[in-house]
């Protein structure tokens, strides 16, 4: 059926009802036979006018029901309950709204109905089949009670148009709430996605009614025409008052099947919706109040994009209160990072892995950032202040369960208590690799988890020693160093005995500092050998260097000026620059210091010592002495 009047008439009908009957579009005039004086009023808040045209012989008649303009506050009151939206509004209107109709239908009238917001739930309400058997059973006429309106008259005298009106569906009652007979058109501003660059009200009450022929009218916003940031973020695209919105010069009508919340998201988004809307007027400000929303949306299960929509679906079986979550992301100034961490943590507890699904999450969110990104310049900066500081956070949090880790980052919102072992973190560096070979990562997400897998990596980091130089321990798949069993060495005075120490991911940038300790009486017997030097212990310890991108170092023992053999303990510990200790100390070898007798030589020629070092070494021995050469490492030759 067509309508009665032109789309922009009822548009401004729509919004003129907000004025009352001060407010009449030229060439009609308040039909005072509606209401008292052309108009219904109940303490509810609902609103109905009738008019009717200036000239007599037009039959067109309309019934403007008033919505809700935007504003945080009463969208939060209005819609705070999407299981009965309108219903009770309506109900304090019906009398006067049937009566009328039914003398408007008996007297062969056209009306059309009109509403914005809450004012096109009402049309529905009008409208809808439970209604419609109480308006046929109204006598207008006292004096006639047999003359009532026809069903015919029902669907063919009376057309709605509604703008960005939410659905009466979700509303508990009889069948007949959901259905109706009566043809008309359902607006919507829409955008990609319509939750962040369009109307969202129209999602809340579940699905539009109208009768067979109805249509749900897209109208393609392109919002980054506008030069205000709040209109350009599409948060009040539910406003009825841009008449560019509904206009097909500026918004095309495109096909539309509304994404509707199931009543469950609905409610709580509904509930929610104030404090996650809430905006300072900045675009910083504008773009955090859309990302909540956006958020919020994306967690209850919902795709706000094609890219999105394996997330949206995981996110919706994770077991959360939808409220706390609301409160979480609405905390000033880090309350993306903690709804992001807090989604993390709740996975984590259902078992995956944190740096998997944080990665997804992250890269969900970053997909459903840049989709506005055309909509408002704070996007990227947003993004930059907001993913990497996630990513960071969780990986600190990771790296602050390391059982061995002594230095750990305070008030990180990831927290897995203190519970990782070194194979319990091999899970979280696998899947960091794993992430980081996704050629499709934006550079804010490769950054981002090339910074996090270095924080864990260090947090993980640890020592192990061996005797002689060989293969890398960590590099034997299922490696534990807590199993591996002590390093065992014999050292005979005066000779050496060569030893490595390994680690697991590389040196950072400034190279590993591993502190080694030598326990035992005879320790400062006992000197180490590396890089070309001869380290005497200070109290037992002396610091080694293992070089940035570096796995690993040897270094020798040397024992000399024994009495006796002794047996030693070596512990190593990782230690920062400043020589403080970043991870607990452990023993990783036992050494036997052996005691040579000296030799008597009996020729009366004194004696050499000479000691080689860990390379090759190429010696010369002149003169007339007693020579006692030590190898060390590397091909000697005398």
């Amino acid at each position: 059926m067509i309508s009665f009047i032109v789309t922009e008439l009822a548009r401004q009908m729509a919004e003129r009802v907000y004025s009352g009957i001060t407010s009449v579009p030229p060439g009609w005039q308040v039909d005072t036979s509606f209401g008292v004086a052309g108009e219904s009023i109940d303490d509810g808040g609902g609103y109905v006018y009738a008019l009717k045209p200036l000239d007599p012989n037009d039959g067109r008649r309309i019934l403007a029901f008033r919505g809700t303009e935007v504003s945080l506050t009463n969208l939060k009151d209005v819609y705070a309950d999407v299981t009965t939206i309108g219903r009770d509004q309506f109900g304090d209107l019906r009398d006067d709204v049937n009566a009328w109709l039914a003398q408007e239908l008996v007297a062969g009238r056209q009306v059309e109905l009109v509403g914005h917001s809450l004012g096109g739930a009402l049309v529905q309400w009008a409208i809808n089949d439970t209604n419609k058997a109480q308006i046929l059973n109204t006598a207008p006429n006292p004096d006639d009670l047999n003359t009532k309106p026809s069903a015919s008259q029902f669907v063919n005298q009376l057309h709605f148009t509604t703008f960005n009106a939410p659905g009466i569906s979700f509303v508990i009652g009889p069948s007949t709430d959901r259905s109706s007979s009566v043809v008309g058109e359902h607006h919507v501003v829409i955008g990609h996605p319509p939750y962040l660059q369009g109307d969202f009200v129209h999602l809340l009450g579940g699905p539009l009614i109208g009768g067979a022929g109805t249509q749900v009218l897209g109208h393609q916003v392109d919002l980054s025409q506008w030069g205000n940031a709040i209109q350009r973020s599409g948060i009040f695209a539910h406003t009825i008052t841009i008449p560019q919105y509904f206009s097909s010069d500026f918004s095309p009508t495109v096909s539309y099947a509304p994404p509707y919340l199931d009543v469950a998201v609905a409610q709580s988004f509904a509930t929610n919706f104030s404090k996650l809307a809430n905006t300072d007027g900045t675009v910083e400000g504008n773009v955090e109040a859309t990302a909540r929303l956006g958020l919020f949306v994306l967690a209850s299960g919902v795709a706000l994009g094609a890219n999105t929509v394996a997330l949206a679906t995981e996110l919706a079986g994770l077991p959360f209160d939808r409220t706390v979550f609301a409160d979480t992301i609405a905390f000033p100034v880090e309350g993306i990072n903690r709804g992001l961490t807090f989604l993390t943590q709740t996975a984590t507890a259902a078992g995956q892995s944190a740096v998997e699904f944080s990665t997804r999450l992250a890269s969900g969110f970053v997909d459903l950032m840049n989709s506005i990104r055309s909509v408002t310049s704070g996007v990227p900066s947003f993004l930059t202040g907001t993913v990497a500081p996630f990513l960071t956070d969780t990986a600190q949090g990771i790296g602050n369960a390391v059982l061995d880790f002594l230095t750990d980052v305070p008030g990180t919102l990831f927290d897995l208590g203190r519970t990782l072992s070194f194979t319990d973190l091999n899970p979280f560096t696998s899947a960091y690799a794993q992430a980081l070979e996704d050629r499709m990562l934006t550079s804010e997400l490769r950054n981002a988890l090339e910074a996090g897998q270095a924080i864990v990596q260090q947090a993980g980091q640890t020592v192990v020693v061996q005797q002689g130089i060989g293969p890398n321990p960590f590099e034997t798949a299922g490696f534990n160093p807590a199993a591996a069993p002590l390093a065992t060495g014999t050292v005979k005075e005066k000779s050496v005995n060569t030893f490595t120490a390994y680690l697991p991911y590389e040196a950072r940038t400034g190279g590993q500092s591993v502190q080694l300790k030598l326990n035992g009486l005879g320790a400062n017997t006992v000197t180490v050998l590396t890089g070309g030097q001869e380290l005497t212990p200070v109290n037992g310890v002396v610091t080694l260097i293992i070089a940035e991108g570096q796995k690993g170092v040897q270094f020798a023992l040397r024992a000399q000026n024994l009495s006796s053999d002794v047996t030693l303990s070596l512990v190593a510990q990782l230690v920062d620059g400043t020589g403080t200790a970043t991870h607990q100390e452990d023993q990783e070898a036992t050494i036997m210091a052996v005691n040579s007798p000296a030799i008597n030589y009996i020729n009366g020629l004194p004696s050499q010592l000479y000691t080689g070092t860990e390379f090759d070494d190429l010696r010369d021995l002149l003169g007339s002495f007693n020579y006692e050469a030590y190898g060390n490492d590397g091909s000697d030759l005398i």
